[in-house]
């Protein structure tokens, strides 16, 4: 039996899963009478493929994504900046013009 990740399934459930899956199959190589030093190496190296296969999988899936950053910051401009006012977090530079203060000569 294969264990697959579902797409859309939270990590905590996929975690459950794997936990659950490898500890019985580690379990069945034991009462075979395999080495615990093999069977618990093959466990480590086999629940690290996994979780990092899922990774990979979602990666792969959501290359393309729709996302305006400019439009993103012309949105934080207006219902924050604009709303608010500047603080003493926010740098101003010539990328970043609301309200600058100017710049004086030492």
């Amino acid at each position: 039996m294969t264990l697959k990740y579902h797409f859309g399934e939270s990590l905590e459930s996929w975690t459950d899963r794997v936990q659950k899956y490898e500890y019985g199959y580690a379990l069945q190589r034991i009462a075979k009478g395999e080495s615990p030093e093999v069977i618990m190496e093959d466990m480590a190296r086999r629940i690290s493929q996994k979780f990092t296969h899922a990774v990979l999988v979602n990666f792969k899936r959501n290359q393309e994504i729709d996302y305006d950053a400019e439009q993103s910051r012309r949105s934080y401009e207006e219902n924050y900046v604009k709303r608010i006012g500047p603080r003493a977090d926010h740098v101003y530079d010539e990328r970043f013009t609301i309200d600058s203060p100017t710049k004086q000569d030492p």
